[in-house]
């Protein structure tokens, strides 16, 4: 009878404990907005290509975005076709990406071991009033740009002719 009394003593204590008030739940919002992927479409209209030079002594050839060449030190131009590479792109109406080009190529000698070095990259936006890797696409979504550099040839440098690929990447910025 005392255990009886002492587990009804232990009951009625746990129903005399006040009860604690749980506190309203706070709401919070998760939110997405989900749209199409943007894409961003890359032609290549034209190659970049320095025509024929001579090269007397160690010098530059210099292709302009416009596609423009001129040549100093010990290289001079000899004819053939000057182009700077051309893309056509087309994308978000009035969307902004950058061009990335690596910062030097080296072109080795078709059927030789030569090689001579591209750089200095250049690039200008479609109606751009500068040179300039960041590129803004018309309200209508198409624009483009093109590419110059500068090729840098040493003194006595093998006759033929080089070539090599190079990567030209775009991203909305």
């Amino acid at each position: 009878m005392k255990t009886k009394a002492i587990i009804l003593s232990a009951f009625m204590a746990v129903l005399a404990i006040p009860a604690t008030m749980a506190q309203a739940p706070v709401q919070a919002t998760a939110t997405v907005e989900v749209g199409t992927p943007l894409t961003l479409t890359l032609v290549l209209n034209s190659e970049l290509n320095f025509g024929k030079v001579n090269s007397s002594a160690a010098g530059d050839c210099v292709i302009s975005t416009a596609g423009v060449a001129s040549a100093n030190g010990g290289v001079t131009l000899n004819g053939g076709t000057q182009s700077a590479v051309a893309f056509t792109t087309t994308g978000k109406p009035s969307g902004t990406y950058v061009v990335t080009i690596p910062s030097s190529l080296t072109i080795t000698r078709v059927g030789g071991t030569q090689t001579v070095t591209v750089g200095n990259f250049l690039v200008r936006g479609t109606g751009a009033a500068s040179d300039s890797p960041i590129v803004t696409l018309s309200g209508t979504g198409i624009g483009g740009f093109a590419v110059g550099a500068t090729l840098s040839l040493g003194s006595n440098q093998a006759d033929g002719t080089y070539t090599s690929q190079f990567p030209v990447t775009v991203a909305y910025q």
